[in-house]
């Protein structure tokens, strides 16, 4: 027998809403990642020298604003208002600038030199942070049988899973460069 309906054993009303309501909160993390890995590639685009690896950022930067651009289907999905934000946006914005800080610190303290460089490394941090916002999103959709939910996030974590094995490779290329030489990208 097969059904396209998800069947979930001992669980009311109540406690469905409970869970719905958990797992739209949670989407409001999952949107400032998104939105400080957004703010973090706005700034890093003019600071890479390297024309691949511009071009690259700019390709990828197009691509987070559709991964952000998902996030109110997800919120539907998780049977909020459609069209509407979970509200991490500004709070993204303000963790960006947080991250931009304590890369400056990390760079100095590690012997790295360059903007470029800098920038790179908090590109692969608040990437593996999103990644992990919306893995948790989807784990949370496959909790409560969500297939909308899954559909959106499971290629959306392809794809960023994809763009940081990229940013760790463009990393590690040009690590000697910064530590050795001080030089930026």
């Amino acid at each position: 027998m097969t059904t396209d309906s998800i069947v979930l054993i001992d669980i009311d009303q109540q406690t469905w809403g409970t869970h719905l309501d958990r797992a739209r909160h949670w989407l409001t993390l999952t949107e400032a990642s998104q939105s400080a890995f957004c703010a973090l590639l706005d700034s890093a685009i003019g600071e890479i020298g390297e024309p691949h690896i511009r071009r690259y950022l700019t390709d990828m930067r197009a691509q987070a604003q559709r991964h952000h651009d998902c996030i109110p289907d997800l919120l539907a999905a998780f049977g909020g208002p459609g069209g509407q934000r979970p509200g991490g946006t500004t709070m993204g914005r303000v963790t960006a600038a947080g991250r931009a800080l304590a890369g400056a610190a990390q760079g100095l303290v590690g012997g790295a030199r360059g903007r470029g460089y800098r920038k790179l490394r908090e590109l692969l941090l608040a990437n593996q942070d999103a990644i992990g916002a919306f893995a948790v999103t989807e784990q949370l959709a496959l909790a409560v049988g969500l297939r909308d939910a899954i559909a959106i996030t499971f290629p959306l974590i392809r794809e960023k899973t994809t763009d940081q094995l990229l940013l760790q490779e463009y990393l590690l290329e040009m690590a000697p460069k910064a530590i050795l030489y001080h030089a930026d990208l």
